[in-house]
């Protein structure tokens, strides 16, 4: 008789439990039922107009010149620290006149 009760009040309790929905203060919808009030159809989507090709090319020619400009850039920006010679003095040229004779890499430096 016991066992009886006490699995009865266990499924009430489990049935209780998956039967709540939890408000937290407010009339929270559910996805479907926001779409239901809205009345959210295929038709109130915006409908694509005009071709869609002129504008990837439009978009295209921007980024080309953009790329273009910044090859132009990092081009010029080599070349133009070569042609002063910031890159022989800087990293290859070897300081053979701060070598002191104790290295062992000194007999070269002449």
């Amino acid at each position: 008789m016991a066992s009886r009760i006490v699995k009865s009040t266990l499924l009430q309790r489990i049935k209780n439990i998956k039967g709540q929905r939890r408000n937290y203060g407010g009339d929270h919808l559910t996805r479907l039922e926001v779409d239901l009030v809205n009345r959210n159809t295929m038709d109130l989507l915006p409908q694509a107009k005009g071709s869609w090709q002129e504008l990837n090319n439009k978009r295209q020619a921007v980024n080309n010149a953009w790329l273009g400009f910044g090859t132009l850039l990092f081009l010029s920006a080599i070349f133009g620290t070569i042609s002063i010679g910031y890159w022989e003095d800087a990293y290859f040229k070897p300081p053979y006149e701060q070598v002191r004779s104790e290295f062992p890499g000194a007999k070269y430096a002449q």
